[in-house]
This record gives C-alpha cells, structure tokens and sequence, in this order.
C-alpha cells in the first residue's frame, strides 16, 4: 500500500501547522477574555500546551506565565490582569498577519 513521499511529509506538517496558526491565536484570545476565574488555571494550562504545538512559542511563554502568576500560592484568580497576556497574543497574531501578508505586484 503507497504512503506517499516520505520527504513531503515535514512540508506538509508545516503546511498544516502554519495555515492555522492565525485561528489558534484568536481562539486563544477570546478564550482568555471569557473564560470564567475558576477556570483560569485551566484554561492557561491547555492553551500553553496548544500554542507551542503551533510553534506559537512567544504566545505559549506569555500564557505559562499567566498560568505561573494563577497557580501561585496567593493568587486570587478573579484579580489576575489578563490584558498583558491577550496583548502578547494579539501582538503575535498581527505579527503573523504582516509576515503572510501577499504584496501587491
């Protein structure tokens, strides 16, 4: 049975990985702006996780540290500041947006 060419694969993985770079981002920005307290720790956790398999990794680092800055000892989740974290996202995201952006010919 073919596999295809083994060779494409890594492009095709980046490929995948890239064209949806954009919609992690902003699903992670609306998750974090709505999301209850309770589920803060949570949700940071897993949104960590995401953005780094998206190779996203300035946006996973802000999130771990808004998962750090939740998961501390005196940490009241219904006080954490999120808009420093969703800053760094939407940052990421504009980012993303000028570096695929097509110039006109």
């Amino acid at each position: 049975m073919p596999h295809g060419d083994p060779a494409s694969e890594p492009d095709a993985v980046q490929g995948f990985i890239s064209a949806r770079q954009a919609g992690v981002l902003e699903r992670a920005i609306v998750t974090l702006r709505e999301c209850p307290a309770d589920e803060l720790s949570a949700q940071a956790h897993r949104l960590s996780g995401t953005l780094g398999t998206y190779q996203l990794g300035d946006a996973s680092d802000a999130v771990r540290r808004l998962y750090d800055e939740v998961r501390a000892d005196d940490a009241v989740p219904g006080d954490i500041d999120r808009k420093p974290t969703i800053d760094v996202l939407q940052a990421c995201l504009d980012s993303l947006a000028d570096s695929t952006e097509v110039l006109p010919t």
